[in-house]
């Protein structure tokens, strides 16, 4: 196998930097999960760095990277599969890349096409024709690069180029990652396919704010082709290269392998393209994106003992996000805090705070909101100076809002007041979260506010037996000048979002009151009509409880998550979701939205709309919520090799996959050891799901057959498992638990590792390499001793190791065959008739067979239209072209015996049963 030109770059001083030229010579990577029914781990790679520099050593201050690397720089590696510097001149056609890969050109005359003074150029003297040049080297994944110059700035029309990837030779298929140089100078990005000689664009975003190109600048484009994932982004060349990609789809229209390469078009009605030039082109296969956890610099003793001797080096390794998401303790904060922290307030009591907290904690930093005290709790010898009562209000034992922690319990009495800093303009939004006990007479007073700068001073809200009454005053004392009421069940033992917001519209104030994100009613004053002329002024505190009793009262609510903007977002309050939980959000939409929270990119692999609906968000560690998305729909969550970030693969995209890899075991394409393991690692056919949020289980019992809790040789024993999952609709707990015991009851040999060795087999480099984590493998014509049957394999994660003239790809892997499911009106996985047997004994040579059903199932069906169709007996894979009779036994004709390699005597009893027996997806 010729040298991997193996690449590694670090991030640092805003731009993506080359490693030394001399890496050692083998690099690790490990992704996804390590073992079956193991959980995810961060991503790792182990490399060393030539250090005789001293480069190298983050702690070397003569180093001239001193302050730029360190603990998690970013990190990127790859493969080089082209690259080209068109160092050459050619006037008909691109020629040969720097690398040695010929250019084919395409849509237009060879000399249209040229290469001179170190520029590739597509020239233009005919618009709206598409150009194309391609390398002769095909893949399923691919990572391209190039810089672009216009010389002009677009007129008529627009001037568009991009990368093409899996252009199949036969049909010109392919997909366009491109980028549009608009009239005027604006820049647009999109994605299409073309199939059939049909153009269709995937996913379009023009005019993207904050680019522009002028005449002769030159861009750098990335684009990035990972299985179903489509990606690009394009930036000025010279200047920091964007974090995210500025456009990504998903598809999986063109799924084979194919070439790769340069896409232009001036599209007709251009009047000023006469050529676009290109320079600096790469192809990368992408192997691992992630971050330097550790810098080990080492050295020899006779290092610099003289030329030629000792050497130094910096082992480094590098690690995902998920590494640092789990790393230390995990600040654990409920999905209604990040909703209200991330929208901006002023200030922010979430009430919280642990049982036996002495106050709020602030979640703005703008000071705690502390007990407080009135005149019948005064000090001693103080001179009247109120305190407040001891241990009041109850933190961290107020339940029932379903996104929240514990918060404040009000009934046992206690007042909590909070400041609030002044605000910038006129106007504030005060919200809140609280449950008051159900069925309860009495009218309390639950929340107080005082402005500042306004016309009224003082606003309180009152919770009453008919719904909710609040007003506003000059003080306190001075009566009431508006209010706004609203008739409901406040006493419902349920959690209710409020918030009251006042600004100035029009010359005149206004005030409106928001229950569970709905406007509910206007406040309107009681002399005058209209609120014309009158200022609401910022808020500058906030009291709870204000009118405490000296024993408290069962009719106080539960209350937290205080929080106000001076001055009040122009956005509707919009937080009731999270008080909730979001239940029914899907579990997709889940997993985007807590990885945005952290600043985390997340990807759906897989339509997030269709993911599993789950139920309320629970609190607990980031990590877990994610893999509890994960575990609800199916799914696997792993770090993807093209960028730093997450993924989830959904559930549905691992059934019915068609093999991303073929590895033929007669031809020498496994490397050894490759051994069938018949053992219970993964047995599971006692499944006991249970959902977080409601505590609801549900049990799936296997009780039948060689799988089954029955003592062997019947079955194999009881294998007890728990499952927790989320899903919104109670239904699927036990949809959960039985697609869990299905998968648990595999009656196949278990193949946990399997090795490819890349350096004796080129032919797979292509294929291996665009393995990814819940992709499926196969492995065919297996020996007899291993097993008579292919394997199909489920990728779960892999080892890479990259030397100088060595590459190999050790895959985790689980059964694929659980995930072959059932789909309506085709003729895969068929429905069997349960328990049936041989009926009497079948000679290795028999060609017809006695079929004996049970009467609960009834007798196999005899229709033609449901023939050929294979069963199983026993171990041996038969062709049935036949089957008479209209009761139990039923004659069977054989077309053929040892399909998969086995045939044989089988004895009256044997098991019968389809090939593929239909299972319903999940």
């Amino acid at each position: 196998m010729p040298r991997q030109d193996l690449v590694a770059e670090l991030f640092y001083g805003g731009a993506w930097q080359p490693a030394p030229a001399r890496v050692a010579s083998q690099c690790a990577i490990v992704r996804g999960y390590r073992d079956e029914g193991g959980e995810v781990v961060p991503c790792t790679a182990d490399l060393t760095l030539d250090n005789r520099t001293g480069a190298y050593n983050p702690r070397n201050v003569a180093s001239p990277l001193f302050g730029l690397v360190g603990r998690n720089t970013p990190i990127r590696i790859g493969l080089t599969l082209a690259a080209d510097t068109f160092g050459r001149t050619s006037s008909s056609g691109w020629g040969t890349a720097t690398t040695g890969q010929a250019w084919t050109v395409g849509g237009a005359a060879s000399t249209e096409f040229t290469v001179s003074s170190g520029i590739a150029r597509h020239l233009q003297p005919t618009k709206n024709v598409i150009r194309l040049t391609r390398l002769a080297d095909a893949r399923s994944n691919v990572e391209q690069v190039f810089d672009v110059s216009i010389p002009a700035v677009a007129t008529g029309a627009s001037v568009v180029v991009g990368h093409i990837a899996r252009y199949q030779t036969g049909t010109g298929d392919r997909y366009w990652l491109r980028f549009e140089f608009d009239v005027g100078g604006a820049v647009s990005a999109k994605l299409s396919k073309q199939i059939g000689g049909v153009s269709t664009d995937l996913a379009v975003r023009s005019g993207i704010p904050g680019l522009t190109y002028t005449a002769g600048q030159w861009w750098t484009v990335r684009s990035s082709v990972v299985g179903r994932r489509l990606s690009v982004r394009a930036w000025p060349t010279g200047t920091p290269e964007p974090d995210g990609w500025t456009l990504t789809v998903l598809d999986s229209s063109i799924a084979a392998a194919g070439r790769y390469g340069v896409q232009s078009w001036a599209v007709g009605g251009n009047t000023n393209t006469t050529e676009i030039r290109f320079d600096n082109y790469r192809a990368i296969d992408r192997r691992y994106w992630g971050e330097v956890a550790s810098w080990a610099p080492e050295r020899t003793l006779d290092w610099g003992a003289g030329a030629g001797r000792g050497d130094a080096v910096t082992k480094i390794q590098a690690a995902g996000v998920l590494r640092r998401l789990q790393q230390g303790a995990d600040v654990i904060v409920s999905p209604l805090y990040r909703e209200i922290l991330a929208a901006g307030p002023t200030a922010y009591w979430p009430l919280e705070d642990a049982a036996g907290a002495p106050s709020g904690q602030s979640a703005t930093g703008t000071g705690d909101m502390a007990p407080f005290g009135y005149s019948r709790f005064t000090a001693p010898g103080s001179g009247g100076v109120p305190v407040p009562a001891a241990g009041l209000p109850k933190f961290g034992t107020g339940g029932g809002i379903p996104g929240s922690k514990p918060v404040v319990d009000l009934s046992q009495g206690g007042v909590l007041v909070g400041s609030v800093p002044p605000g910038t303009g006129a106007g504030w939004r005060i919200e809140w979260v609280m449950a008051c006990p159900r069925d309860q007479p009495a009218s309390k007073v639950a929340l107080q506010w005082t402005t500042t700068g306004g016309t009224w001073s003082t606003w309180k809200f009152q919770i009453d037996p008919t719904g909710i009454f609040a007003d506003f005053a000059l003080s306190p004392i001075s009566g009431s000048a508006g209010s706004a009421s609203r008739t409901f069940s406040v006493f419902d033992g349920l959690p209710h979002h409020y918030a009251v917001v006042s600004g100035v519209l029009s010359g005149a104030m206004y005030a409106w009151l928001y229950i569970d994100g709905e406007l509910s009613v206007l406040y309107t004053p009681f002399v005058g009509g209209a609120f014309t002329g009158a200022n609401p002024g910022s808020i500058n505190s906030v009291i709870v409880n204000p009118l405490e009793e000296v024993n408290g009262t069962s009719s106080m609510p539960v209350l937290g998550h205080v929080a106000v903007w001076n001055p009040a977002p122009s956005t509707a309050p919009a937080s009731y979701p999270a008080m909730l939980g979001r239940p029914g959000e899907t579990a997709g939409a889940r997993f985007l939205r807590l990885c945005a929270e952290v600043g985390v990119v997340g990807v759906v692999d897989g339509d997030p709309a269709v993911t599993r609906p789950m139920g309320a968000q629970q609190v607990g560690p980031l990590v877990e919520q994610l893999a509890e998305c994960a575990r609800t729909d199916d799914g696997l969550l792993f770090e993807p090799a093209d960028f730093l970030g997450l993924v989830l693969r959904a559930g549905r995209s691992l059934q019915n996959q068609t093999p991303a890899l073929t590895v033929d075991w007669s031809a020498g394409q496994l490397a050894s050891p490759f051994s069938a393991v018949i053992d219970d690692q993964r047995t599971r056919n006692d499944v006991t799901a249970r959902s977080t949020s409601t505590g609801v289980t549900a049990q799936a019992v296997q009780t039948t057959g060689r799988m089954s809790v029955l003592p062997p040789p019947a079955g194999v024993g009881r294998y007890t498992t728990q499952l927790d999952i989320n899903p919104a609709d109670s239904t699927d707990i036990a949809h959960l638990a039985s697609w869990a015991r299905h998968k648990g009851t595999v009656d196949e040999p278990r193949f946990a590792r399997a090795t490819v060795n890349l350096g004796g087999q080129p032919g797979l480099i292509a294929a291996a390499s665009a393995v990814d984590v819940g992709d499926l493998a196969a492995v065919t014509n297996l020996p007899d001793d291993l097993t008579p049957d292919d394997a199909l394999l489920l990728v779960l994660g892999y080892t890479e190791t990259i030397g100088s003239h060595t590459r190999t790809i050790t895959f985790t892997t689980t059964p694929g065959t659980p995930y072959t499911v059932a789909v309506a009106g085709t003729s895969g996985p068929r429905i069997p008739a349960r328990g049936s047997t041989v009926a009497a004994p079948l000679t290795a040579g028999a060609t017809s067979m006695q079929l004996a059903s049970t009467a609960a199932n009834g007798v196999w069906t005899t229709t033609p239209a449901y023939f050929p169709l294979d069963l199983r007996v026993g171990g041996e894979r038969v062709t049935v072209s036949a089957i008479t009779g209209s009761t139990s036994p039923q004659t069977v004709t054989l077309s053929a015996r040892g399909v998969n390699g086995t045939a044989r005597a089988w004895p009256t009893g044997t098991e019968v049963d389809v090939w593929q027996p239909a299972i319903a997806p999940l």
